[in-house]
């Protein structure tokens, strides 16, 4: 695959990488961790702000790293209208509720790429990095 394929797996110098996330010191740490990772990071703490950063972005969004729950809508809705603008566009979802307070939201660990509140940095980064080199894989329908 070369670098200039339609295809070609954005690397974290490329790939920008969309964070919703309403409590502030989390989205904060996530934003840290990833930049420090060379990913170029977009912040919003929820729904209305997110859909308006990306109406307001000129590039591709590769990877939405959304709460399961936000402000004005759930983490499962920003997906969907988010994909309507980048199609190509991943999802890791964040929570710390259990599985029956997700599948309430449209999110289930077994369909939808879940990381589970708290984590790490460490942890972030490498499941970040797990779904861009699976950037060519079909996105998950949330």
């Amino acid at each position: 695959m070369t670098a200039g394929s339609a295809s070609a797996v954005p690397s974290p110098l490329t790939a920008t990488i969309l964070v919703v996330e309403d409590h502030q010191e989390t989205r904060r740490l996530v934003d840290l961790a990833l930049r420090g990772s060379g990913y170029h990071v977009l912040t919003a703490s929820g729904g209305n702000e997110a859909v308006a950063l990306v109406a307001a972005h000129p590039g591709t969004i590769d990877l939405l790293i959304s709460d399961v729950l936000l402000w004005g809508m759930t983490g499962a809705e920003l997906y969907g209208r988010i994909r309507q603008r980048h199609q190509k566009l991943r999802v890791l979802f964040m929570s710390g509720y259990t599985e029956e307070v997700l599948r309430q939201y449209g999110v289930s660990a077994a369909t939808s790429p879940l990381l589970r509140k708290p984590f790490g940095p460490p942890v972030l980064v490498e499941r970040v990095r797990e779904l861009m080199r699976d950037f060519s894989m079909p996105s998950p329908s949330a």
